[in-house]
């Protein structure tokens, strides 16, 4: 075997690692940016305000609270994501406990 037979070779063979490792790099940066960053906050802030409202109803605003920022904090290192501040991930949470209050006083004002 001629060694340019010899490379073609280990480069068809290693070309599908060679893809899926850039895809996985390629996935890993994309979490990292801001953006993506932001839009999990959303998202995690909004699930864990409904969970701590529902489970935590006999707790006051700053227990919940404390336990809301806990809760985000564990689902960002939980999806390997970098973890905000705590600063960040209280104005989130107060963002998500405002919006849901907003939808609860626009169902009441309209009798639902």
């Amino acid at each position: 075997m001629s060694q340019a037979q010899w490379v073609n070779s280990v480069l068809f063979f290693l070309w599908p690692v060679m893809i899926g490792v850039a895809f996985w790099l390629f996935h890993y940066l994309i979490q990292r940016l801001p953006a993506h960053t932001r839009l999990a906050l959303q998202q995690f802030a909004q699930m864990v305000v409904k969970k701590v409202e529902q489970e935590g109803a006999t707790l006051d605003n700053a227990q919940k609270k404390a336990l809301a920022v806990q809760q985000v904090m564990v689902l960002f290192r939980e999806f390997g994501l970098p973890v905000p501040p705590p600063d960040v991930i209280d104005i989130a949470i107060e963002a998500a406990v405002f919006e849901i209050n907003q939808l609860i006083g626009k169902d009441i004002a309209s009798g639902n």
